[in-house]
């Protein structure tokens, strides 16, 4: 178990424990309802067109 190893645990752990309390909530579609960011992952273009089974 290295320093690197130490601290990478350490940002995980953090991380989880930052987020753990997060839940779903159903959207608010109302006009006064805040604003909703979307942030989407492009990961799957770089995958052949059909992907191994």
């Amino acid at each position: 178990w290295t320093p690197t190893h130490q601290k990478v645990f350490e940002q995980v752990w953090d991380m989880v424990h930052k987020w753990r309390d997060n839940r779903q909530v159903a959207q608010n579609y109302s006009d006064r309802a805040p604003a909703i960011n979307l942030v989407t992952d492009v990961s799957l273009q770089f995958y052949p067109t059909e992907l191994p089974h």
